[in-house]
């Protein structure tokens, strides 16, 4: 909202629409033990999180100023690693290191509202 006005003006602002959020995110390790047989590790993340915005919030926009009024869900930045081991002789060697991220959207979710 930019107010070209020489006064204050009120604002309201609502938003209006429905967003699923779904991160899946799986790791998978194989290792061929034999011709026939083969083990697999794999571990996932899955989050879903909905949200129906229908919410409205006002505020003042002061003179010659603008305001951006933005409706998000919060997440957090979750990085992980697989490490794969093998046993040689009797020794303990990392065969694997497996780095990976991924945003996982949280429960909060709000207005912010920024100076432009």
């Amino acid at each position: 909202m930019s107010n070209g006005l020489s006064y204050p003006v009120s604002a309201t602002v609502t938003a209006t629409q429905t967003r699923t959020h779904q991160v899946t995110t799986s790791v998978g390790v194989a290792a061929q033990l034999t011709e026939q047989l083969t083990i697999n590790v794999s571990t996932q993340i899955v989050q879903i999180r909905s949200t129906a915005i229908g919410v409205s919030t006002s505020f003042e926009v002061q003179p010659n100023q603008t305001v951006y009024a933005d409706y998000g869900v919060h997440a957090y930045q979750v990085s992980y690693y697989v490490e794969k081991w093998r046993a040689r002789g009797s020794l303990c060697e990392e065969w694997g290191y497996y780095p990976s991220t991924v945003t996982a959207p949280t429960y909060i979710e709000g207005w912010q509202l920024r100076l432009g």
